[in-house]
């Protein structure tokens, strides 16, 4: 065992995570760049699992999400052959988005399912303000 290097420094602290619901921004001084994360994952469960594509927009205070950015989000999963879509806003959508999405398998969860949905599987961290 040799001894603690001192040239190493610890990695800076991340920003604090961004408020949600439907007029959830990022704070003042804050921006997040990129405004979007993308992730793929694999559900392994039999017949219903697969690959799955989900896309997270942090989005402009006050300015829902629109049938375009499912549209985009629709060719993506086609293209990189998922088999489902999750498009995730810390706001709302449009009435044009969800029906762009009826009939395709994409899931729309907006701010206010997504802070159900924390609540639901992530109680503790919810109640001490963890995220």
């Amino acid at each position: 065992m040799g001894r603690p290097r001192s040239d190493v420094t610890a990695p800076e602290p991340a920003p604090a995570a961004p408020p949600i619901g439907p007029s959830a921004h990022p704070p003042a001084g804050i921006s997040f760049d990129p405004p979007a994360q993308d992730l793929f994952a694999n559900d392994p469960t039999p017949i219903r699992g697969g690959r799955l594509y989900v896309h997270g927009l942090f989005g402009e205070p006050g300015v829902p999400t629109d049938a375009d950015e499912v549209r985009n989000m629709i060719d993506t999963a086609r293209a990189e052959f998922v088999g489902k879509g999750v498009l995730i806003t810390l706001g709302t959508f449009t009435s044009d988005a969800r029906d762009a999405a009826r009939g395709n398998p994409i899931d729309l969860v907006d701010g206010d399912e997504l802070g159900r949905l924390v609540r639901k599987h992530m109680p503790q961290a919810f109640a001490q303000r963890k995220i």
